[in-house]
């Protein structure tokens, strides 16, 4: 994915259904140009997976990201991604962290199980992919 194609972060409320909406405040939009302080990345690691639908149920559809804390020692679950994706994409990244794949979350895992607990976990990875 190009960086001009990235416009920005959507952040949505986890107090209620969130679901989108147009015209409702549940999702709020983040540019960098909207925030001084505002960086141009995050740094994120996929912990976990959920299987895709329609014609992407053979691969990985949407990811659970975390990032480390330094001070807990611990992931915590920040973000799910899944849009901005080619589908060639998806399989290249299912691929790569099907080796990965691990029964259960490691216990230095931070996320609230429910309805948001992935179909996957995998063991995080510093490897970087281009």
């Amino acid at each position: 994915m190009s960086r001009k194609s990235c416009e920005g972060l959507v952040i949505k409320t986890l107090s209620v259904d969130a679901a989108y909406e147009p015209g409702k405040a549940k999702w709020v939009k983040l540019k960098k140009d909207y925030l001084e302080s505002m960086w141009d990345s995050l740094d994120l690691v996929p912990i976990g997976a959920y299987f895709g639908k329609g014609r992407r149920t053979a691969f990985y559809g949407t990811f659970l990201l975390a990032c480390y804390d330094p001070d807990k020692e611990e992931f915590q679950t920040v973000t799910k991604a899944g849009t901005g994706f080619s589908e060639e994409v998806l399989k290249e990244h299912c691929q790569i962290l099907s080796s990965k794949m691990i029964p259960k979350p490691k216990p230095y895992y931070r996320h609230i199980s429910g309805k948001t607990t992935p179909d996957v976990w995998f063991e995080p990875s510093e490897k970087r992919h281009p």
